[in-house]
């Protein structure tokens, strides 16, 4: 919370020259956004674009999320259907990470947001491409 309102907040009242008491966005609002993060319903760099909005247009935190789009994909079972389309289509890459070429593993994640538009659990997907490449 404290890197939020020292970063995100304080940016907002030095760029547009009004105190701290004047920003738009509620204490709870912010807190709220805070919860999705950690929840993992919204990525951190989603959350940005999150609170711009809700700094410019008003609007809860899950209300703007979803209206954006940003909602971050959690579910085990539907990314685990996404590493292994992308293992199974990257089949090369996926011996090349085996042989010791682990840079590789970088490629894979980014397959992977790629396939899901950027919206996967970056932790879960990490988790779920190691038990997969036995790493």
């Amino acid at each position: 919370a404290s890197n939020w309102v020292m970063g995100e907040v304080l940016r907002y009242t030095r760029e547009r020259q009004i105190e701290i008491t004047a920003f738009p966005v509620s204490a709870e609002d912010l807190a709220g956004l805070l919860v999705e993060i950690r929840d993992g319903r919204v990525s951190g760099s989603a959350a940005k674009e999150v609170l711009a909005r809700m700094v410019e247009q008003g609007g809860t935190p899950g209300d703007v999320i979803a209206a954006l789009g940003l909602t971050q994909l959690s579910d085990m079972t539907e990314l685990e259907g996404v590493v292994d389309h992308v293992l199974k289509r990257e089949a090369e890459q996926v011996e090349a990470y085996r042989s010791g070429k682990t840079k590789v593993f970088a490629y894979l994640v980014g397959q992977v947001m790629k396939e899901t538009r950027g919206k996967a659990n970056p932790g879960i997907v990490n988790q779920l491409l190691r038990d997969k490449l036995g790493s």
